[in-house]
């Protein structure tokens, strides 16, 4: 988009340079990601240039976490296990999880890419599974190599891409039990 801008010789305000770098830096996970490139740093450059302000995005997208939040992050971290089906590791939060710590959805956006961003080399993905408020399961996995929109589309119907993905599974929950958790069906 930033090309195609600067290629038509559109103006650019600061607030949308800010709109623009805060496409690439949550797409690039703070140039941390596989998808962080020579283009991409240029044009965060340019766009900080325009009058983009890098700290708070950081700040508005990665860093700013209310305890109730960062408590329920917690909680998936402690319930991290070998995942099968993607084979790589994954964690689940169900409905009660988030009502029981009064968060939004937007609190828990993010946890996937942390967790693949964190983890050791050890463990190329990540699953996080979560209950929606309609009875389904919504996936968010993320990858270092593997391509787990392959796998996403192929077992559930979902995509993305190569190294981030989601997909949603109808007629299942997330059963607790401790640190313990499974998915089962309800059909």
């Amino acid at each position: 988009v930033w090309r195609f801008i600067q290629a038509a010789r559109l103006p650019m305000s600061p607030n949308a340079a800010q709109c623009l770098l805060t496409g690439i830096v949550t797409d690039t996970q703070v140039f941390f990601s596989a998808n962080t490139t020579n283009a991409a740093m240029e044009a965060a450059a340019e766009l900080s240039a325009l009058g983009a302000d890098l700290p708070t995005i950081v700040r508005n997208n990665f860093v700013n976490k209310s305890p109730a939040s960062l408590k329920l992050w917690g909680l998936a971290m402690e319930r991290l296990r070998p995942d099968e089906t993607f084979g790589g590791i994954a964690t689940a939060l169900t409905q009660k999880d988030i009502i029981d710590h009064g968060v939004t959805s937007e609190d828990i956006q993010g946890i996937s890419n942390f967790l693949n961003a964190v983890l050791d080399e050890t463990h190329d993905v990540i699953v996080v599974y979560r209950e929606q408020e309609d009875g389904s399961i919504k996936g968010s996995a993320r990858a270092r190599t593997k391509n787990v929109a392959e796998i996403a589309e192929r077992l559930y119907g979902g995509g993305g891409h190569k190294l981030a993905a989601g997909f949603k599974m109808t007629k299942r929950k997330i059963t607790i039990q401790g640190a313990s958790w499974s998915i089962e069906s309800t059909a």
